[in-house]
C-alpha cells in the first residue's frame, strides 16, 4: 500500500493508507513461486522440513492484505499502550477504513534517518533504545502480542524519548508455551544457569530433528556471546554490531552438523525476527542502558503470573 496525507470533511489531517488494487492477487501468485525458491535456500542451512515455516511465512504476510485486520491489532495496542505516554499508537480513522483502506490520525515524530550523527545527544538516542525495547519485553511478556516487523521506518522518535510505531500488519500471537519458556530462559540467563537451556529448548519445541536436546555446548556457546548484554552491575553499549553477528555465526560453524539438524515450531520464527531486528536498531542508536535491570523488571510479573495459578 501507499500512505498518503488527506484531509478530512472536518478539517482534520490524517493519514491515508490505500492498498494498490489487485496487489492481493499479485501477491498469492508471487507466494507460489517464491516458495520453491525458499525451499532451495532452506535445504541450504537446515535439514528441517520446511512446510511449517513455509505455512507461518505465508500466513503473516498474507495477513498484512488485511486492513480491518491491522485496524484491530491498532486498536489493541493502542488499549494496551494507552498509558504509556513513550510508546504512541495513532488512533484509527473508523469512518474511512475498509478492508483495503486504513485511516489513522496523523501523528509525526523525527524521522529515523534523522536520528543517526550528533543532531541529537546521545541520552536521547539511549532513551529511545529503552523505549523500543520496552515496547518489545511488554508485548512479548505481557501483551503476549508482539509488533513483528522491527522495520526502523516503521518508528519515528519523540523529544521526550517516547516512539511512534506504525504498521501493525505483521504482528504476532505469542503462545503460552513458547512464553512460559521464554521466562524460564531469561530467568535462567540472568543467573547464568546456561545449562538448564536445552531442556527448556526442547519443552519450546526447539530440539535436534531426533527429539533429543541440543547440546550443552552449542547452547552454551551462544549463550555466552549473548550474556555479555546483561551482566550484572554493568550498563551495555550496542556499537559495532558486526562482531557479535559473526561470533555467534563462528559458533554456528563449529557446530555445523548440530546446528542443521535443529528443528523449531513455526512460531519461533518472527518473534526472533523481531528480536534480531531491533538488536540492529539499538546498534544503529549507539543505545546504552540496564538491559539487565529491564529484563528483570518484565520477567517478574510474568513469573508472578504463571505461579498464581
Amino acid at each position: 500500500g501507499q500512505v498518503h496525507r488527506a484531509k478530512l470533511k472536518d478539517g482534520r489531517e490524517i493519514a491515508l493508507k490505500v492498498q494498490y488494487p489487485g496487489i492481493d492477487e499479485v501477491i498469492r501468485a508471487d507466494m507460489k513461486n517464491l516458495k520453491g525458491v525458499l525451499k532451495f535456500l532452506f535445504s541450504m542451512f537446515t535439514r528441517m522440513d520446511m512446510e511449517s515455516v513455509w505455512q507461518e511465512l505465508n500466513d503473516r504476510l498474507l495477513e498484512e492484505l488485511d486492513y480491518e485486520k491491522e485496524a484491530a491489532n491498532m486498536r489493541r495496542m493502542a488499549g494496551f499502550f494507552k498509558h504509556d505516554k513513550r510508546i504512541i499508537v495513532p488512533k484509527v480513522i473508523d469512518k474511512v477504513s475498509s478492508r483495503h483502506v486504513l485511516g489513522m490520525e496523523l501523528t509525526i515524530g523525527i524521522s529515523p534517518d534523522q536520528i543517526t550523527g550528533d543532531s541529537y545527544p546521545q541520552q536521547l538516542k539511549n532513551e529511545w533504545g529503552v523505549s523500543i525495547v520496552t515496547m518489545v519485553l511488554k508485548g512479548l511478556f505481557d501483551l503476549r502480542f508482539l509488533h513483528a516487523d522491527p522495520n526502523i521506518a516503521n518508528f519515528s522518535f519523540l523529544e521526550n524519548g517516547g516512539i511512534i510505531v506504525y504498521d501493525f500488519g505483521c504482528m504476532k500471537e505469542v503462545p503460552e508455551k513458547l512464553h512460559k519458556g521464554y521466562v524460564r530462559l531469561i530467568r535462567s540467563a540472568l543467573n547464568q544457569k546456561f545449562q538448564v537451556f536445552p531442556q527448556i529448548l526442547q519443552s519450546m519445541g526447539v530440539h535436534k530433528a531426533n527429539g533429543t536436546p541440543l547440546s550443552a555446548g552449542l547452547v552454551s556457546d551462544v549463550a555466552e556471546v549473548l550474556y555479555e548484554f546483561i551482566q550484572p552491575g554493568v550498563t551495555y553499549t550496542f556499537g559495532e554490531c558486526s562482531d557479535i553477528y559473526s561470533r555467534i555465526q563462528s559458533v554456528g560453524f563449529r557446530h555445523i552438523g548440530e546446528s542443521m539438524s535443529i528443528v523449531f515450531p513455526r512460531d519461533v520464527i518472527f518473534i526472533d525476527r523481531t528480536l534480531i531486528g531491533h538488536f540492529g536498531n539499538l546498534c544503529r542508536l549507539n543505545a546504552t542502558a540496564d538491559w539487565r535491570t529491564m529484563l528483570k523488571d518484565h520477567v517478574r510479573p510474568a513469573t508472578l503470573k504463571k505461579r498464581s495459578k
